[in-house]
């Protein structure tokens, strides 16, 4: 068992090969961080995640079978699961025999237990997030960026419709009904509170806040800065 600086565990198991754990390395969900983990077929070294686990060196010999790839098991439902479950292919990726899949099975379960019961085992899942953060910063501003890009025009016709209506009722002399207070995507302020309002969404997300208590937060913080949010 040789844990990583980059919170993985590299399982050297005796006659067989290497397994490496580590929390799930393509989420986003980090309460669930240790509850799923990544049980890869080889020894993965290095501060970058593999792409593909097909070629990963010191790879497991089960039954005389090379393995290759990967499997994501969700730890709560091991004592259900059974071992017609579990992913496990050869290196070229075809299917391995029942024989070959069970007692790999035997294996992964056992890693798995030791690797839940770790005293480290919440420092590693640290680690392993610490090392991610910033490859997920990047998908999430990704998607940050997209999103914003289809709901600009969206907002921007939105506010035009809400003109053309109140232009119609005052042919009619009568009042339009109070605008909902939208961001105008047109204008710099609006582009600002679109702006302001992905970082605090992507802050929500990433520390798991309440949306009040982040509404709360951010009021204190503007009001030690002078900057007194007025209430309507």
């Amino acid at each position: 068992m040789t844990p990583t600086q980059y919170g993985r565990v590299l399982y050297a198991v005796d006659r067989v090969g290497t397994f490496t754990l580590e929390p799930p390395t393509y989420t986003y969900d980090l309460t669930g961080m240790g509850r799923r983990v990544h049980v890869r077929y080889g020894r993965v070294d290095g501060p970058d995640p593999y792409h593909r686990s097909r070629d990963l060196p010191d790879p497991p010999r089960v039954c005389t079978i090379v393995l290759g790839g990967a499997a994501v098991l969700d730890v709560d439902d091991l004592g259900r699961s059974s071992w017609r479950t579990l992913p496990v292919t050869r290196v070229d990726g075809s299917e391995v025999p029942d024989g070959t899949r069970r007692r790999t099975w035997e294996i992964v379960l056992a890693l798995v237990q030791d690797w839940l019961n770790r005293a480290d085992h919440d420092e590693l899942a640290g680690f392993h997030a610490w090392h991610h953060a910033p490859r997920r910063i990047a998908d999430a501003e990704r998607s940050i960026d997209r999103l914003t890009a289809k709901i600009t025009p969206l907002l921007t016709e939105l506010a035009a419709e809400h003109h053309r209506r109140a232009a119609e009722l005052a042919v009619l002399g009568r009042a339009a009904p109070p605008t909902p207070a939208l961001p105008d995507p047109a204008t710099r302020e609006g582009q600002a509170i679109l702006t302001l309002r992905a970082d605090l969404a992507a802050l929500y997300q990433r520390h798991q806040l309440p949306p009040g208590e982040l509404t709360a937060m951010l009021e204190r913080w503007l009001a030690a800065q002078g900057l007194a949010v007025s209430h309507r």
